[in-house]
């Protein structure tokens, strides 16, 4: 996209900014916008909290995130407020408030004075300020913690300030274009999703009738399943499955592990057949780990339990994985007869049919993770062509 360029620059005396038009002013944020502080006087406030995907009113009810006593010390803000999530630069959010209430006194709240208009400081702290000035000056620990900026640095640093009418027309025109591309992300968003469906439908097919549609079918013997090629046999999953390692979860650290460190998986390791190493956490070093459990290249792990059933009796190929790294108790390890095709195996597990299977298995009570069985995995039945067929499914 091209702008039209103004007639005369100048430089800005920041070199992350280079030049900006003539009339453009440089000045601290200070200068500007000031710490908006009030009194909350409610004593049932609608709590804003600051998040990755902009701010929302927290429900108290779920009880879940962080709740505190009393919301008295709480900041009272409005829709003529911006607010910025200081503690956390890495999944913060600055953004005007949805509606009145009450924020965490420990969010960086701002008053925007009528000289200035808030949707163009909005954009401005909110795509150019994270990139080019809050990660710089901000400190922490690496960039998978918490890298955060302090109140005195924030108000310290510099923004522009170009005047009120070239505010107005910058927001007006980002709002616009803005609503066009989010409309079009939609629209590709449900493209995918038709996509991804499409897909599952193709891959149960094929891993349950075969791609040869020419094949005579016979009935399976299993009502799920209905009828399969006549050369394909359906066997219980105990017939093929030769044992299910299951690891161990000493208590661990709420972090990714590092390259020399061991880590234990998450449930999350393995979603929708895909498999990632990086969904763990640090075992301490004060812990000898389980050698034995660590996941090695071309295993095939499922996931036992998780508190989404969408991830219970999900399996996946381990292409590659990083060193020490650790099944948990909630992820098993599978061991395949010679007469299965582990790639084969995980489009078969991630079929419509076989979901349905472990969905109708899953146990589990109210405030409980649910889980799969092992008992409840053996006795599933599948359908299992040849082994030369199924690479030759794989490689379709």
């Amino acid at each position: 996209m091209r702008y039209k360029p103004y007639p005369r620059y100048k430089d800005s005396g920041i070199p992350w900014l280079g030049v900006v038009p003539v009339d453009w002013k440089v000045e601290s944020i200070k200068r500007l916008l000031s710490v908006h502080k009030g009194i909350n006087h409610e004593k049932n406030p609608i709590v804003l909290s600051v998040t990755l995907n902009g701010i929302i009113i927290k429900d108290i009810e779920s009880g879940e995130g962080q709740l505190a006593n009393s919301y008295a010390h709480y900041n009272p803000v409005s829709t003529n407020n911006i607010v910025l999530n200081p503690m956390d630069l890495i999944s913060g959010f600055v953004g005007k408030p949805p509606i009145s209430g009450v924020v965490s006194p420990a969010y960086i709240s701002i008053t925007v004075p009528d000289n200035c208009d808030i949707d163009y400081y909005v954009y401005l702290l909110q795509k150019l300020y994270y990139e080019k000035i809050l990660f710089p000056y901000g400190k922490g620990v690496s960039y998978d913690f918490r890298w955060t900026i302090n109140n005195e640095t924030f108000f310290n640093l510099p923004t522009l300030y170009p005047p009120l009418k070239e505010q107005l027309i910058i927001a007006t025109y980002l709002d616009k274009t803005t609503a066009i591309i989010d409309t079009l992300i939609a629209k590709q968003a449900k493209l995918i999703e038709l996509l991804k469906e499409k897909r599952n439908v193709v891959i149960s097919e094929a891993v349950a009738r075969g791609i040869d549609n020419t094949i005579p079918m016979k009935d399976s013997g299993v009502e799920w399943l209905g009828e399969i090629p006549e050369h394909w046999t359906a066997p219980q999953m105990a017939r093929v499955l030769l044992r299910m390692e299951q690891g161990k979860s000493p208590e661990c650290n709420n972090n990714v592990a590092e390259l020399n460190e061991w880590g234990v998986l998450k449930t999350s390791c393995v979603n929708n057949g895909l498999y990632n190493s990086e969904a763990n956490k640090t075992l301490p070093s004060s812990i000898e780990p389980f050698s034995q459990y660590e996941v090695k290249e071309n295993d095939v792990i499922m996931s036992r339990a998780s508190g989404s059933v969408n991830l219970i009796g999900s399996v996946a190929y381990v292409y590659h994985t990083r060193p020490k790294i650790l099944l948990s108790d909630k992820i098993f390890r599978l061991h395949l007869d010679s007469s299965v095709n582990r790639i084969f195996f995980t489009y078969l597990m991630g079929s419509f049919y076989m979901r349905t299977n472990i969905k109708m298995a899953i146990s589990g009570g109210e405030g409980m993770a649910n889980n799969i069985s092992k008992g409840s995995i053996t006795k599933f039945k599948v359908a299992l062509p040849p082994i030369e067929e199924q690479k030759r499914i794989v490689d379709s």
